[in-house]
């Protein structure tokens, strides 16, 4: 989608009176030299799919020793977002899939059948 679509589907989400989300989602692998972040990206996806929130923060704080002596703003980054990071622990079980996903627009629609992916 384009930048002018997205704030058109966001005028109307405001206009209906959407409130402002209360999940938010981060992106700290800019912050990295782009050789390293497969290895990062896979190490926050421990993060994302940890069986618990304490296993999520163990993620966390592995990420943190690895990245933190060279790489202290992803590490900030990570650190600065980490509750909002894993809301999703607050909402049951079953809805953790729907709300880890990369996609916030396209996943709910899929579930609803009214998506086209």
């Amino acid at each position: 989608m384009s930048a002018e679509s997205w704030k058109t589907v966001l005028r109307d989400l405001k206009r209906r009176g959407m409130r402002p989300p209360v999940v938010a989602v981060g992106n700290i692998l800019d912050k990295l030299p782009k050789r390293l972040q497969p290895r990062a990206n896979a190490a926050l996806h421990e993060v994302m799919y940890a069986e618990t929130r304490e296993r999520a923060r163990e993620a966390v704080q592995r990420f943190v020793t690895e990245y933190g002596p060279k790489y202290p703003k992803a590490v900030t980054t990570l650190g600065k977002d980490t509750e909002a990071l894993l809301t999703f622990f607050d909402f049951p079980a079953e809805h953790w899939k729907h709300l880890r996903t990369s996609n916030v627009i396209e996943s709910p629609l899929r579930r609803c059948g009214c998506g086209s992916g």
